[in-house]
């Protein structure tokens, strides 16, 4: 489908209660999930291993302590980028969804379109009134 692989990275800590909500949303469209782990204490890891395994994910799970968001954020993206089978990355924060209408093949193409010398990302937020307010970001 694609010579491209696109891996999901996020940073986390104790979020044991929405971690699978994340994952859920991911798991048609990639698979390859990038964790930082900054010090859970909870079940959050066991909750993603299991996750990935029984959804023929890879993981790659890095386990360190938090330093500042911005620090820790970068070491996130460090850690990402030693995983040699990825060229792309779509970062999330747990509890987020991951949410398009279009096909996995149709994501890929619009990858594969991205000159390798040019690195950007897209977000786009949609603002949706419950009783809080939900943010979704779409491709």
């Amino acid at each position: 489908m694609s010579k491209n692989n696109i891996g999901v990275l996020m940073m986390i800590k104790n979020e044991e209660k929405s971690i699978r909500i994340s994952l859920e949303s991911t798991k048609k469209y990639f698979n390859t999930i990038i964790i930082l782990d900054t010090g859970s204490t909870d079940n959050t890891i066991n909750i993603i291993k299991q996750f990935c395994k029984e959804n023929n994910q890879k993981l790659y799970l890095k386990e360190t302590s938090f330093k500042s968001f911005p620090e820790s954020r970068n070491d996130a993206i460090e850690f990402a980028e030693t995983v040699k089978d990825i060229d792309f990355l779509v970062m999330m924060d747990a509890g987020d969804e991951f949410q398009t209408e279009k096909s996995k093949s149709e994501i890929y193409k619009i990858i594969n379109e991205i000159p390798k010398n040019i690195k950007y990302g897209i977000v786009a937020q949609k603002w949706l009134h419950k009783n809080d307010v939900d943010i979704h970001c779409d491709i």
